[in-house]
């Protein structure tokens, strides 16, 4: 029996050095620290990396490192919030929740004033957009021209601007008392404030969480860090006001300065193959699997190949491994072994190629796989590569597609007949088979 995800982990044991710790990500913790808690000033940090490639997992322990280290925070999902109607309570109840006792009541009379004065402002806008032009020039010219209706103007106007002045002062007084137990909560140290999965959230809340950040949280003693795809971002930036405004420049306002969480991927030390050791010996548990090792490196040649993510690793591991627990054969047969493998990524990843393996078409599957680009071996290159493994996958789709004759030529080939010369026919309908009914990716 294996696990088809990975088993949870207590986020108390998500720690920097544990086991967890896959990519030995501490001393970058430490350097995010050292920036966040000597950098002075409202500052905004945002820190980029794709969908499933760890961000979530590196910021829960970090959050267990900033603990042991004393430093003051707050960790804010911004997708599992995004069902309240405005980020600035959603912030602000976060903040108070840290406080101490004896600053609270003060506290929730300042930011009770300044969500007043800002629902005042939107209900001003909300009405122009709902009158859609019914109050126009005409009608602020007949205003001026009427000689009963201009007092009322007057008195109208003048009660705006002594308003818009009492509202601007009451998020100044916010801001105010807000960097004072921002500075008194964090003990002479920044106050850090986390949001993550920025880039998950509803369209119209992401941005008006930066937006809020910028214009009501943005004060001495409080350092937000954002983690979030900025690709992603960029795109619900699009979204909102469209393919003229420029996403960079959008985002200049709000962000001061971009991090990017550290990726390798070299010869000698990659993220892509650590994840999938990782993620196979959390899966197979204490089971005594058979091939494991070249089910470990066949992963390592599809993930480095077609720059799977982490998810999306584990994903397609998932997959793999639930066609194990369906039949013995796939960890027995050297040949199922790798023909499963690719047909999981398939599955996972490009499922619209399915067709295309049912219509036998050798060329067109290569060229959508991209099969046909992989080098010839060099001499005395290493039988564990990542070109040597795919070539194994292509050899192997190849055999099963042809027809006798090429089937005899492939097995007749220098060094292939141990390979073939029990290799089983059909060995891709049958995988898809076990496939068909597996609709969970």
């Amino acid at each position: 029996m294996m696990r088809i995800t990975l088993p949870p982990v207590p986020k108390s044991e998500l720690r920097f050095g544990s086991q967890y710790d896959i990519f030995g990500r501490k001393p970058f913790g430490e350097q995010l620290t050292n920036l966040l808690v000597n950098t002075s000033g409202s500052t905004v940090v945002a820190l980029d990396s794709a969908w499933g490639t760890g961000k979530s997992t590196f910021i829960k322990m970090w959050l267990n490192y900033l603990k042991e280290e004393g430093v003051k925070n707050i960790y804010f999902d911004a997708f599992e919030n995004d069902y309240q109607a405005d980020p600035f309570m959603a912030i602000a109840s976060e903040i108070y929740a840290v406080i101490d006792d004896a600053d609270r009541e003060q506290f929730k009379e300042k930011l009770s004033a300044a969500f007043l004065s800002m629902m005042r402002s939107a209900l001003d806008i909300g009405i122009k957009l709902k009158s859609q032009g019914a109050i126009g020039l005409d009608e602020i010219n007949a205003l001026f021209n009427d000689a009963t209706a201009k007092p009322k103007y007057d008195e109208y106007l003048s009660m705006k601007i002594e308003g818009a002045h009492k509202d601007r002062e009451a998020v100044e007084q916010f801001k105010v008392y807000l960097k004072e137990v921002a500075e008194k909560t964090g003990n002479g140290r920044p106050l850090i404030f986390i949001i993550d999965e920025l880039d998950r959230c509803r369209p119209d809340f992401a941005l008006e969480m930066l937006e809020r950040v910028k214009h009501l949280f943005s004060v001495d003693g409080i350092v937000f860090l954002l983690v979030t795809n900025r690709n992603q971002l960029n795109e619900i930036i699009r979204l909102r006001y469209g393919e003229r405004v420029d996403p960079n420049n959008y985002l200049h306002k709000f962000v001061n300065l971009w991090l990017s969480l550290p990726h390798e991927d070299s010869k000698f030390s990659d993220h892509t193959s650590r994840f999938i050791e990782f993620a196979i010996c959390g899966m197979i548990g204490d089971e005594n699997v058979r091939n494991i090792e070249d089910v470990s490196n066949l992963f390592k040649a599809i993930g480095k190949y077609y720059n799977l993510t982490f998810r999306e690793i584990e994903r397609v591991l998932g997959t793999f491994f639930s066609c194990c627990n369906m039949s013995s054969e796939i960890l027995g047969i050297y040949q199922y072994t790798v023909i499963t493998v690719m047909m999981c990524y398939i599955k996972t990843r490009s499922p619209e190629l399915i067709d295309t393996l049912k219509s036998k078409n050798k060329s067109e599957i290569f060229t959508a796989l991209k099969l046909n680009q992989i080098p010839n071996p060099e001499i005395g290159i290493d039988i564990c590569s990542t070109d040597i493994y795919l070539r194994i996958i292509k050899q192997f789709i190849d055999y099963d597609l042809s027809d006798l004759n090429g089937k005899k030529q492939i097995s007749g080939e220098p060094g292939n007949h141990d390979i073939f010369y029990r290799a089983q026919p059909n060995v891709i309908d049958k995988v898809l088979g076990y496939l068909s009914g597996v609709t969970r990716y």
